[in-house]
């Protein structure tokens, strides 16, 4: 990579052998466990629903006995990641246009370097998938392999995790329904990079939180209707407080180690464009960004995020939410994002500041690590569906399938 920081030479030479590595060991499994862990369907688009056309994805069955060959093409080619000038390329394999390439580059030299904490338990399946990405001209087949070669046996993935493709779509939003229903069978879609190759590594690291949280998502979108959202019912509460647990825990993803100033996400804000902060203005490989810097920044601006959310919520639902605090975040009110009387959000603070600004460490706090996190979003849950007004407006059998969802999820990490 021509852009590569001088500095992280010796760093930037092991990630690139390690992405070489990682494709390379898995190579002689890959048409093998692309035939049984590969899926296809078809998509679906609906122009009407929303603002901008969903798609739903459906017929989900095995490929014939001929493997498409863009299961085995290159998503990044090498050429791309070492000539290019710009970070955001759309592959032709699959969408990856919401990845910033420098983005993620910066964060695995923090990471290599040891500058940037992340759990021992995922640490090296981050590290492998994204440098195979970046620079081992990884196929979507790759990932499939290695989501599932030399996994330890789960109970909750008993036939193998399931990588379900549709080709690269035209309109690539998925319909939650979807979405969820394809998470709760123990798959990823692949028509976004950051589905399969992260997520899928994630919901395989730590399956007794994602797996029932999925679940139930399906479950509640399922018993979803028009009435619930009109009503703000004690369904439309959980469906979309299970929408920001979603985010906390599985795209942002920020914890620290007890300390706040070694914050790191374990998410998907490692593949996204810096957006909303002074990081948005400069050039991260050329203007001395260092890996700690950005990733306090991109923290910052994750838990900014959240809170916008929390006031959505609280806009729909009342005054008694405080998603962000239960989850075990503080975050200073100088950095609370602003919402009019309709909860549309008039102001995000982290746009109208200057890279020189010092952030308030003393005001922040953060889960220590994924597994606080998890329990303290999984006390949030259980709480919000043993309402009442909840167990009495959803069918018995949707209850009772929640009900065993949530104690498997309750036995991992309940407090309880």
């Amino acid at each position: 990579m021509k852009r590569c920081i001088e500095s992280y030479q010796s760093v930037h030479n092991a990630l690139c052998e390690r992405g070489k590595n990682a494709v390379t060991a898995s190579r002689k499994q890959q048409t093998e466990y692309a035939q049984n862990n590969i899926q296809v369907a078809e998509a679906v688009t609906d122009f009407k629903s929303m603002d901008k056309p969903v798609v739903t994805l459906q017929n989900i069955r095995r490929p014939k006995a001929t493997m498409p060959d863009r299961f085995f093409a290159p998503i990044i080619p090498n050429s791309i990641v070492e000539e290019s000038s710009v970070s955001i390329y759309d592959s032709e394999v699959t969408h990856s246009d919401q990845m910033d390439m420098n983005a993620l580059y910066l964060s695995l030299l923090g990471i290599m370097a040891e500058e940037i904490p992340v759990e021992t338990s995922f640490r090296e399946t981050l590290l492998n998938r994204a440098a195979a990405l970046l620079f081992g001209e990884a196929s979507i087949a790759h990932f499939a392999t290695q989501s599932n070669l030399n996994q330890a046996n789960c109970e909750l993935y008993s036939d193998g995790q399931k990588y379900v493709d549709a080709g690269k779509l035209k309109h690539y939003v998925l319909t939650a329904q979807s979405f969820y229903d394809i998470l709760a069978n123990r798959g990823v879609p692949t028509v976004d990079v950051h589905d399969f190759v992260h997520h899928a590594a994630q919901f395989r690291t730590w399956p007794h939180f994602y797996v029932p949280l999925y679940n139930i998502a399906a479950l509640v979108n399922n018993e979803l209707t028009e009435e619930d959202i009109a009503e703000c019912t004690q369904v439309y509460r959980i469906k979309q407080l299970i929408s920001f647990i979603s985010f906390a825990t599985a795209e942002y993803s920020v914890v620290a180690d007890g300390n706040p100033l070694n914050n790191y996400s374990f998410g998907c804000l490692l593949y996204q464009y810096p957006r909303k902060s002074p990081m948005s203005k400069v050039n991260l490989l050329k203007d001395n960004v260092s890996p700690r810097e950005f990733t306090h920044w991109n923290s910052l601006r994750a838990l900014m995020s959240l809170q916008r959310r929390v006031l959505e919520a609280r806009h729909i639902f009342g005054n008694n939410i405080d998603w962000l605090t239960d989850l075990g975040y503080s975050l200073p009110e100088k950095y609370h994002p602003t919402v009019d009387k309709k909860g549309k959000t008039l102001n995000e603070p982290l746009r109208h500041v200057d890279r020189s600004h010092q952030i308030d460490f003393d005001g922040l706090r953060f889960p220590d690590g994924p597994v606080a996190l998890f329990e303290n979003a999984t006390e949030l849950l259980l709480t919000e569906l043993q309402s009442s007004q909840f167990e009495q407006t959803i069918q018995k059998a949707s209850a009772a399938n929640i009900e065993s969802w949530a104690e498997v999820m309750n036995r991992k990490y309940g407090t309880n």
